[in-house]
């Protein structure tokens, strides 16, 4: 970590995607490996709320990517990226 890096990011040890996308929009430097996991983890969320059947599947998945988003560390979501990115619904 940069000392760029938020002091929150700093001290957990865990670092989110939701994390990353709060210090992007911030302007703070990100490493390679922090916008990939960005990326790919935007591209799920198209892929799985495009595929929904209707408003209730809807909120399911948009709820279900928030908590991933919220509380899974960007290492382990690249990590495990073929499981998040799995079937659609």
């Amino acid at each position: 970590m940069t000392e760029n890096t938020p002091i929150s990011l700093q001290n957990t040890g865990t670092i989110t995607i939701s994390d990353l996308r709060d210090s992007y929009f911030d302007e703070l430097p990100l490493e390679a490996d922090q916008i990939l996991a960005l990326k790919e983890f935007d591209k799920i969320r198209v892929k799985k709320l495009s595929n929904v059947g209707d408003e209730v599947d809807f909120q399911k998945q948009y709820f279900d990517l928030q908590v991933i988003e919220n509380t899974v560390d960007y290492r382990d979501f690249l990590r495990q990226y073929d499981y998040f990115n799995g079937p659609a619904s």
